[in-house]
């Protein structure tokens, strides 16, 4: 009696099918994933091609490492709005033209030289291809700026003879003068000290008081910022040691922070030069960074 009200007996789900439904769904998830990292993530460096080879001196920093991006938001990035000149920051009218500072720039790159006015400033980011040069342009002369096209894709300011552009790799560049655009335009083979990791600085003869000839260095960011390098010294130089540790804690001298950082520099001597390395915390880093705003000039 009990066995005719029980029924057929339950079949279970197949253990195969169960498994593809689910390999399923995975391969559905992930596809998704890897659409919108594509579309709203990723970007792929490329400022350090544009390092030329008269510059002295060339910084590259890759804010898509967290160690760096706070303290350059917080310091760097308001600078856009520096003299802005209407009631809205400039941030905010470059943002209705799809460039949004704040959020969409991913790397920069200093270049110095290879005279004492010489300079540029290479921003990569997410921006919108063929619209950067003309967004800048729109947004200047809403300042009521002076902005001349020069009709082959770059722009300047007769005022102050800076020049900007956007270049075929997607980069806003921004330059001292016209002949200085037109000398980090070009792509180049990136350096790999500039295009590893969280980013380098290299400095090249002219930059450095004898008897160095040369100096790289690579970052490395994590719980700390590790910096790792290599300074290139004249054969039979005496003291290049104690002049080097001294240039380097230089840099962090005006940063009480940075200073105690500097007192951990380790440096070992070699057959070309000397290599050095040294770990900044984070209050380190954003310490420099605040005091790089404050020479940039307005």
């Amino acid at each position: 009696m009990n066995a005719e009200l029980e029924g057929p007996p339950r079949q279970g789900r197949s253990f195969r099918i169960v498994s593809l439904v689910f390999v399923g769904l995975l391969a559905v998830g992930l596809s998704l994933g890897f659409v919108v990292y594509k579309k709203y993530v990723a970007y792929e460096p490329r400022v350090s091609e544009h390092v030329p080879a008269d510059a002295v001196l060339a910084v590259r920093v890759d804010l898509t490492h967290v160690m760096f991006y706070e303290p350059f938001r917080r310091s760097i990035f308001p600078l856009a709005d520096r003299f802005g000149g209407t009631a809205s920051p400039r941030r905010q009218r470059l943002a209705t033209r799809s460039l949004r500072v704040d959020s969409d720039v991913r790397e920069l790159l200093l270049i110095q030289g290879p005279g004492p006015s010489d300079w540029a400033l290479v921003v990569g980011g997410r921006f919108p291809r063929g619209l950067i040069g003309a967004g800048l342009s729109a947004a200047l002369r809403e300042e009521g700026r002076q902005v001349r096209d020069e009709g082959d894709g770059s722009y300047t300011l007769p005022e102050s003879g800076l020049a900007f552009a956007e270049t075929p790799g997607g980069t806003l560049a921004l330059a001292s003068s016209r002949a200085r655009l037109a000398g980090i335009i070009p792509a180049n083979a990136p350096d790999p000290v500039l295009s590893e990791g969280a980013g380098g600085v290299i400095l090249r003869p002219g930059a450095l008081p004898s008897p160095f000839q040369g100096l790289t260095a690579s970052f490395r960011a994590g719980s700390v910022v590790e910096v790792r390098g290599h300074a290139d010294v004249a054969p039979n130089s005496s003291a290049s040691e104690a002049l080097l540790r001294g240039v380097i804690q230089g840099v962090g001298s005006a940063n009480a922070q940075s200073s105690s950082a500097l007192s951990g520099l380790e440096l070992t001597t070699d057959a070309s030069g000397i290599a050095f390395r040294v770990s900044l915390p984070r209050e380190a880093v954003l310490g420099l960074v605040e005091l790089l705003s404050q020479r940039i000039p307005g």
